[in-house]
């Protein structure tokens, strides 16, 4: 009905290989980085597990908020979200 083939709607639309792939990138600019000693391969690799580990964390929580299918949670999600943004920019 949404133009979604049946066979697909069940498939996540990033897969861990594509985060796989991702990486491979970020080592590969972690490695110029130390061919070249520019000094941040470290932070490159850190600061993209980090990435990694918060969207997983976060994928998993919006995850299970979508699954109970209850617009409450979706809007608490979103007021929280709100009030953070407001308690950082003061």
């Amino acid at each position: 009905m949404d133009g979604v083939p049946d066979h697909r709607r069940d498939q996540p639309l990033l897969t861990w290989s594509n985060v796989a792939l991702a990486l491979s990138f970020v080592v590969f600019d972690a490695v110029l980085s130390s061919a070249y000693r520019l000094g941040i391969s470290s932070s490159l690799l850190s600061a993209a597990l980090r990435c990694v580990i918060q969207l997983s964390v976060m994928a998993l929580m919006l995850e299970s908020i979508f699954k109970t299918q209850n617009p409450f949670g979706v809007v608490g999600l979103a007021r929280e979200s709100q009030s953070n943004q407001l308690r950082t920019s003061r």
